[in-house]
């Protein structure tokens, strides 16, 4: 039995995403609390445009970053309810670039000392992050350069979904597949697989699949001249801290439709867009009477299939897993209940590179979405205290 919440604890929720929002840390926020199906909070705070003094909108449009991880992963699920694919099938049946990789010896060692694999990827490594694919920010030395121009100088790349694979291919691994969890462009891989399975470009399957289905209308690779006006301008920090723009929608690299449909971080959403999937998710796999998945996939989805052998040592930049087991697709609490922030066992979700946020907890009924537009924050600070502050207003 799920509890209320507390109406009167939630200001401070709003008083902290206040202070983050005009307090010069962050230009704009955007939240939503849902409990047992129904909106039970939402707010916003600052501005999408701090040069312009544009206030933040319910509509606003934001980059979504890895946020979109868990969409691409669960058409890669419908797929195997339609018995198009199972878990343990090797991808380069579909994949042929991805047939005779080569693995580096060392993270650390010179691209040119590599092995073989050991055995061929499948698509439970992908789901998983266990491919030994690697983004070039989580990996070392010679392999870091290498990698690099998979994900060019934004999300991903300036290719065709082909030359994209190709380039991949010809990529060490920093690991053996299904050695251990490593956050890298595994869901890029999952995406182009969509797209071939289904033979039309990712963003038609998922439309087909999700976003139709469920009515996310402003979900995709690109922003229309009519959204345009909605995208919020994303920002990084300077070496000083301060706020400074890092794409601006006058110029966005999503204000046209990009060459390769990036399956791992490629979207933008809205929170009400988003608030549908994840109400999903949360609800066995059905929203308002669409069913995007079984109860017995999302159950499957949403256990933790990381063994502790194949925990990740450290990264580079820092750790992106934390406390968390890792499912298909999501993060997954563990039964301990261990987390960076207030939580239950079973909370799963996952975040986006912009410093969106969202989850969903099963023992609570409950989902909660932050929206901002930060890019690579290393400070790292909102993210934990949204979740903390959701919690406490739980009676």
């Amino acid at each position: 039995m799920t509890g209320t919440i507390s109406m009167d604890r939630l200001k401070r929720l709003t008083s902290a995403m206040e202070g983050f929002a005009n307090g010069g840390n962050y230009a704009g926020v955007q939240t939503q609390i849902w409990l047992r199906g129904h909106l039970v909070h939402e707010s916003c705070h600052g501005m999408m445009d701090v040069e312009a003094a544009k206030p933040m909108q319910r509509d606003a449009i934001f980059r979504i970053a890895s946020m979109t991880k868990p969409i691409v992963s669960t058409a890669v699920l419908q797929l195997l309810e339609e018995g198009k694919l199972r878990l343990l099938d090797p991808v380069a049946m579909w994949l042929p670039e991805l047939a005779d990789m080569q693995v580096m010896k060392s993270p650390n060692g010179a691209v040119s000392e590599t092995e073989p694999l050991a055995r061929p990827i499948t698509v439970l490594d992908l789901l998983t992050h266990r491919s030994g694919i690697t983004y070039d920010f989580n990996s070392f030395g010679e392999l870091q350069k290498v990698v690099a121009p998979l994900r060019g100088p934004g999300i991903i790349a300036d290719m065709t979904p082909d030359e994209w694979m190709a380039t991949l291919g010809e990529t060490p691994l920093i690991s053996q597949p299904g050695a251990t969890w490593h956050y890298g462009f595994s869901t890029d891989v999952l995406g182009v697989l969509i797209s071939r399975i289904d033979g039309k470009p990712l963003f038609d399957a998922l439309n087909d699949r999700i976003f139709g289905p469920l009515g996310m209308k402003d979900t995709g690779f690109h922003v229309d001249a009519e959204q345009r006006e909605r995208l919020t301008v994303g920002y990084m920090r300077d070496p000083s801290g301060a706020l400074a723009v890092h794409d601006h929608p006058a110029d966005s690299w999503f204000g046209k439709p990009p060459r390769f449909q990036g399956g791992g971080g490629g979207m933008v959403s809205t929170a009400d867009d988003y608030a549908r999937f994840a109400l999903a998710l949360l609800n066995h796999g059905e929203h308002q009477g669409v069913r995007i998945l079984s109860r017995k996939t999302v159950e499957t989805m949403t256990r933790d299939w990381i063994g502790e052998s194949q925990r990740p040592p450290h990264f580079p930049v820092f750790d992106i897993l934390g406390m968390h087991g890792f499912g298909l697709g999501v993060s997954v609490v563990g039964p301990s209940g261990h987390d960076v922030a207030l939580s239950s066992p079973g909370k799963f979700g996952w975040p986006g590179a912009y410093s969106t946020r969202w989850f969903a907890d099963p023992s609570e009924d409950l989902v909660a979405i932050m929206m901002t537009q930060m890019w690579f924050d290393m400070r790292r600070e909102i993210g934990p205290a949204f979740d903390s502050l959701v919690y406490q207003a739980l009676d």
